[in-house]
């Protein structure tokens, strides 16, 4: 960005960067607003935006408030089309330790339950297939195969469970970053629907994404 020579202004959200930092935080419209402001203090009145993940929340309030002020929007893995969602609150809100572990060994059984079905009687007997089997505090093998194999791949599983947890519930249970979610953000206004994108937008997607009607998506496509 620096090489293209533009003037760049970069704003850090401060309650959302892991730090103590002064005051109550502000609410999506503040931030807007603030962007706002600085572009004016600095002498302009329209700029190309750049936004990342949570940033792409601001950056949507303000072109449902401001939409004279954004000439071209980039969004990188944005948040604001689908907060909708269920899933995306539940899982950055509401996600406890062992969710993860215990979702992959329930997807580990159905798996292996289908799989035996198949090679012994054919797909008939996939309607009759016992419930998967949810782990609980006293499942040694977590849903995997019996031996010293499905204890390892058990091992492993739990230890890439809980580590996706804790990767998620570190930002998510921050002090500042639960106040900011869980009582400044009105996840209805943050939603940027279709008619409100801009001509000029871009969105890049990165990691791999299913879409639903089940087909993958990787590489932004």
């Amino acid at each position: 960005l620096a090489a293209t020579g533009a003037p760049i202004i970069a704003f850090e959200l401060k309650h959302v960067s892991q730090r103590w930092t002064r005051g109550h935080p502000p609410s999506m419209r503040k931030l807007a607003e603030d962007v706002v402001l600085a572009l004016q203090r600095h002498g302009f009145s329209q700029a190309a935006l750049l936004a990342h993940s949570f940033g792409t929340a601001v950056a949507s309030v303000l072109m449902q408030t401001h939409p004279g002020v954004v000439r071209h929007v980039v969004m990188l893995d944005p948040i604001c089309f689908n907060m909708y969602m269920p899933r995306l609150l539940r899982n950055f809100i509401y996600r406890r330790i062992g969710a993860a572990a215990a979702s992959a060994a329930v997807h580990a059984d159905m798996a292996a339950t289908t799989a035996n079905a198949t090679t012994s009687g054919g797909a008939s007997q996939l309607q009759q297939l016992p419930p998967p089997r949810v782990p609980g505090p006293d499942s040694g093998s977590a849903g995997s195969s019996s031996g010293l194999l499905g204890i390892v791949t058990a091992m492993l599983r739990g230890i890439a469970g809980v580590t996706l947890d804790l990767l998620m519930l570190g930002p998510a249970r921050e002090l500042h970053c639960t106040s900011l979610l869980c009582r400044r953000v009105v996840w209805s206004e943050i939603n940027l629907w279709e008619h409100m994108v801009p001509e000029h937008c871009t969105v890049v997607l990165s990691g791999e994404l299913t879409s639903h009607d089940g087909y993958r998506c990787s590489d932004g496509r």
